[in-house]
């Protein structure tokens, strides 16, 4: 990442992918920093915002969270956007909110691509693990390009002691 910034400094896409490793490495200071200097460029590029909403779930952080997720949905509708939404809601205890997303998500994958992936991971914030995994089955089945993140982002460590998740993570030949 270090050598893409270098060879192209001004990349909007390549700064906000930047706080990847510091994200998953649970260094999220770190990757709050980095996506904060990509609005430093661009105030208005939605990524950067999603993913300071991102690493501020994680630090339980919920008001600044939801404000940027906000803030990354009303510049871009993107389903994972308003998924991840749905998940801060969850987790900082606005169950209300979150089901309103869960519903939103099942009438807006009547007319494109939902990912089961964000389904999953509200109803896992909502403590709803049998919802969660049968999601995450479907998300297996149709190949999400979300399921990778099943192995190393800390969102989902409340799923990692359950034996379905090993079973999920042996089927997709990943280690445990």
């Amino acid at each position: 990442m270090e050598r893409a910034q270098q060879l192209d400094p001004l990349s909007l896409v390549i700064g906000v992918d930047s706080n990847a490793p510091y994200y998953l490495a649970r260094e999220y200071d770190r990757s709050i920093e980095q996506s904060r200097k990509v609005l430093e460029l661009d105030p208005s590029f939605y990524l950067a915002h999603y993913t300071v909403g991102w690493a501020s779930i994680q630090k339980h952080d919920f008001t600044t969270a939801l404000a940027e997720l906000q803030k990354a949905r009303a510049l871009d509708a993107e389903p994972f956007i308003i998924g991840t939404l749905g998940y801060a809601y969850a987790v900082s205890g606005d169950s209300k909110s979150a089901q309103a997303v869960l519903k939103e998500l099942n009438q807006l994958g009547e007319h494109r691509l939902v990912t089961p992936y964000w389904i999953a991971m509200i109803y896992m914030a909502l403590g709803e693990k049998n919802q969660a995994f049968q999601w995450l089955d479907r998300c297996y089945e149709e190949r999400s390009q979300w399921l990778p993140w099943l192995k190393t982002d800390p969102a989902l460590d409340p799923l990692r002691s359950d034996p379905r998740y090993a079973e999920l993570l042996r089927r997709m030949a990943l280690p445990r």
